[in-house]
């Protein structure tokens, strides 16, 4: 048995996955901005986000191929 359940399972289209990713993503990128430091220096973590954002997206691909 998978430990991720497709759309089909729900009756759902496949794309309906994508929506939740986005809005997952979204969401996950407003706490990470969040989480800055506020002052006055650049921000030191947006290459280390950059880089997650693509290791995710990467991964996402992945399970989908």
């Amino acid at each position: 048995m998978p430990l991720a359940n497709t759309p089909e399972v729900f009756g759902l289209h496949p794309n309906a996955e994508i929506g939740y990713y986005t809005s997952a993503a979204k969401e996950m990128w407003s706490h990470l901005i969040d989480l800055q430091p506020q002052t006055g220096k650049p921000l030191l973590l947006l290459p280390l986000l950059l880089l997650l954002l693509l290791a995710m997206l990467f991964s996402v691909n992945l399970q989908t191929s």
